[in-house]
């Protein structure tokens, strides 16, 4: 598994992560680019994160996710988590209170799957207000939880990466 940081990867390709070309921030064209938003907000001065788990039947199923999709061609990555947030849980323009935050990006390679073998997840930062409601119907269950308890979840293999540096952004253990 490879991490990157945005920065990084925009110095050495600073087109990369403007579009959705087959080698977009180094990423081979075999890999399915995911953006990836990472939702919190701030509860008695500490971040809380929306969390989401995956019904069983779905590829990584049963396991804890940030809300995410495949970026589609042309789309910026920021956009594209914008977009999977208001597709996915309903949170829009009104209750995000700035712009994406570059986290990280991953790639990661699961032999064990049939298809989405291989990924990109590009996560950022997205800031909602306190009072955001968002509501996940197409997971099993969903959940604010604090930075202490991503560790406590199950998660896909990809996911740890972007779980150490949320940790590492909000000085969790």
């Amino acid at each position: 598994m490879e991490v990157h940081s945005e920065k990084r990867l925009m110095e050495q390709n600073p087109r990369a992560l403007s579009s959705n070309s087959t080698e977009s921030a180094g990423v081979p064209r075999s890999f399915v680019r995911v953006a990836v938003a990472v939702v919190y907000r701030w509860v008695g001065g500490r971040p809380s994160l929306f969390v989401a788990r995956r019904p069983d039947h779905a590829i990584r199923g049963g396991l804890w996710e940030f809300p995410g999709g495949k970026i589609e061609q042309g789309e910026a990555p920021s956009a594209a988590a914008l977009r999977e947030l208001e597709e996915e849980v309903g949170l829009s323009g009104d209750a995000v209170l700035r712009a994406p935050e570059p986290l990280v990006t991953v790639t990661h390679t699961d032999p064990d799957l049939s298809r989405e073998r291989s990924i990109s997840l590009e996560a950022f930062l997205v800031e909602v207000r306190a009072d955001a409601v968002p509501s996940a119907p197409a997971s099993v269950e969903v959940r604010w939880i604090s930075v202490d308890d991503i560790g406590k979840l199950e998660w896909p293999r990809a996911n740890h990466a972007i779980n150490a540096a949320i940790r590492a952004r909000f000085g969790a253990a």
